[in-house]
């Protein structure tokens, strides 16, 4: 819980459900907590339409099985499918636009992992090629496997890095940037 990059993602992830949420601050927990209020709201609002109009309603309740007929079912259902569609949509409109951001944000850090992994790939490579200049002033071979083991992971880590920084700028070009 104490890695930094753990608390970032987890950061990007409150901003995405929570539009408007900038941060770890006293504005911004009122603010989610004003939405979770939202949220749950709406959640309670499908919930009991259906609780109390389909399931326990007291005037159905004390219908027998006999007397119920299909118009005592269609306004409960009715009721259960708009609210469902109406939460939907209002977690849509908001994971929609704070979830572009996320990407956003994700696709910049990934760029900028890869930019340092192909750095780190490159003082590996210069690294293993003096270990293997030196080997040969000195006639080491240990030296030398070491250094061509160096490079190798140099080479390694550098593809990674164009890997990350390739699947970084495909998904800012896949949000417009």
């Amino acid at each position: 819980m104490i890695d930094p990059e753990v608390a970032y993602f987890h950061l990007l992830s409150l901003k995405a459900f929570f539009p408007g949420f900038q941060g770890y601050d006293t504005i911004s927990m009122f603010w989610g907590a004003i939405l979770a209020f939202i949220y749950a709201y709406a959640g309670s609002l499908i919930f009991h339409s259906f609780h109390d109009t389909y399931f326990f309603a007291k005037d159905i309740k004390k219908k027998t099985k006999e007397s119920l007929k299909i118009e005592d079912y269609i306004l409960p259902a009715i009721t259960f499918i708009a609210g469902i569609l109406l939460t939907l949509i209002l977690l849509g409109f908001t994971t929609g636009y704070s979830g572009k951001q996320y990407y956003k944000e994700t696709a910049g850090m990934m760029k900028e992992k890869g930019s340092g992994m192909m750095q780190m790939g490159q003082m590996m490579i210069n690294g293993g090629q003096m270990m293997r200049q030196k080997s040969q002033t000195y006639n080491d071979q240990d030296i030398m496997q070491s250094g061509e083991e160096l490079e190798q992971e140099g080479e390694l880590l550098q593809n990674e890095g164009s890997s990350m920084m390739d699947r970084g700028e495909s998904m800012m070009q896949m949000m417009g940037r």
